[in-house]
């Protein structure tokens, strides 16, 4: 990132306060004699000091601005993400209910609010009308990705997003066969844009189960694990 220029004010034209002295050198006057044309009275007012601004710290200006730039992407990071449209935002619901083998309208709901959205409803609301999409995670420079309030930023973000989804499906605490990991939420890319998210998906691999299968699926944890652990009072 270039420095900032610093730009100085134009120096104030002498328009006052001087005296005007010309000499003649005329043929019909002697050559030693001088005419003074014109002598300006003194001003009565102050002397004006022009005094030459303080030079800034342009690095440490430099930083600041920076510093500030790179909050402003992390706020956008933690701050509320808008889908592309409803399609889209379908299709990552499906995605992250792939991953979690819960239903897909409690899929939907889950997303909503990682998207820091109050349900379903809310977002659909929002989505009704015309919305700039993003912040996209793929907008993000690789520079200003590797820096700590970025790093910050999307690792607080994570943390928020597996809470949401464990708080809405409690089973996945205690499941050992589940896919939904730290690691595999964030490669899911939830927050990247529709062509990155779509690969995402491909390279992940996720299973395709259908909705009679994730029941049945469901249902046998709970009857198996999660129910005993619950009466037990170790969940």
């Amino acid at each position: 990132m270039s420095r900032p220029q610093l730009s100085l004010p134009n120096k104030a034209p002498n328009d006052g306060g001087g005296v005007v002295v010309t000499t003649s050198f005329s043929p019909l006057i002697s050559t030693h004699s001088v005419e003074v044309t014109c002598v300006p009275p003194v001003s009565s007012l102050p002397a004006t000091t022009l005094v030459a601004p303080q030079m800034l710290n342009i690095e440490g200006d430099g930083f600041a601005v920076e510093q500030r730039r790179l909050e402003v992407i992390a706020k956008g990071i933690l701050g509320r993400f808008h889908p592309a449209d409803k399609s889209w935002f379908f299709t990552y619901a499906k995605s992250l209910m792939r991953l979690t083998d819960e239903s897909l309208n409690r899929s939907r709901e889950t997303l909503a609010k990682i998207y820091r959205y109050q349900d379903l409803h809310d977002l659909m609301q929002v989505l009704s009308e015309p919305v700039h999409a993003g912040p996209y995670d793929d907008d993000i420079s690789d520079d200003d990705w590797e820096t700590d309030i970025v790093q910050t930023a999307l690792t607080e973000r994570n943390a928020r997003t597996i809470e949401i989804i464990r708080n809405q499906n409690p089973r996945l605490i205690y499941d050992p066969s589940t896919l939904c990991t730290s690691d595999l939420v964030y490669d899911l890319r939830l927050f990247s844009s529709p062509q990155t998210h779509r690969m995402a998906v491909r390279e992940l691999g996720l299973p395709k189960r259908t909705s009679a299968e994730r029941k049945l699926r469901r249902d046998v944890f709970n009857v198996e694990i999660f129910e005993p652990l619950k009466d037990s009072g170790l969940d």
